[in-house]
């Protein structure tokens, strides 16, 4: 109080019980801190703040291509819209699909749900998107320039196992990854 050691708001409200007075008297600055929690744990979010993003029964081979026989709908995800328009995807264009192989390893595990922006399609460097292989399916790959012609690349290291092509190899862009949710 003598302004000689920093205070928190804990400490604060211990002292405004003790002397009998409010914590603003003595600290606006931790009656804002306070203020402010107090705040947001009444103002919990409503449902109208989230989004459910269709979770489709598609697997998306991190690995040599799975093919989607029937797009069938597991239900769906909740996503906050504001983190949907912080990141730039809209809910029409949003979907969740699942992640099976290795060639993302590291970055993307084994039987991780990835968020897909379907309206993202134009390719940029080193951002991982989903493609449909004409014959093999559906796959997720990273994005790179090299040469002047755009490749798509596996993160797993093993490029015996996991070659880059190119899109004009009959691959097409569905769609740009932009958040992963896995197990731990």
């Amino acid at each position: 109080l003598g302004g000689k050691m920093a205070i928190n708001r804990d400490f604060a409200a211990k002292i405004a019980a003790l002397i009998g007075k409010p914590v603003f008297e003595f600290s606006p600055r931790l009656a804002g801190e306070i203020e402010g929690l107090a705040r947001h744990a009444v103002e919990a979010p409503t449902d109208d703040e989230f989004a459910d993003v269709r979770r489709l029964d598609v697997k998306v081979a991190a690995g040599h291509g799975s093919v989607p026989y029937l797009e069938e709908e597991l239900g769906a995800l909740k996503f906050r819209r504001d983190f949907l328009r912080s990141i730039g995807v809209s809910e029409a264009n949003a979907v969740v699909v699942t992640v099976t192989g290795a060639s993302m390893e590291p970055t993307i595990a084994h039987g991780a749900v990835l968020l897909v922006n379907r309206a993202n399609r134009e390719p940029r460097a080193n951002a991982i998107y989903v493609f449909h292989l004409q014959g093999n399916g559906l796959v997720v790959k990273r994005v790179v320039k090299s040469g002047g012609q755009w490749l798509a690349r596996s993160d797993n290291d093993d490029r015996d196992a996991f070659p880059d092509f190119a899109f004009d190899e009959g691959a097409t862009l569905i769609g740009r990854a932009v958040w992963m949710g896995a197990k731990l």
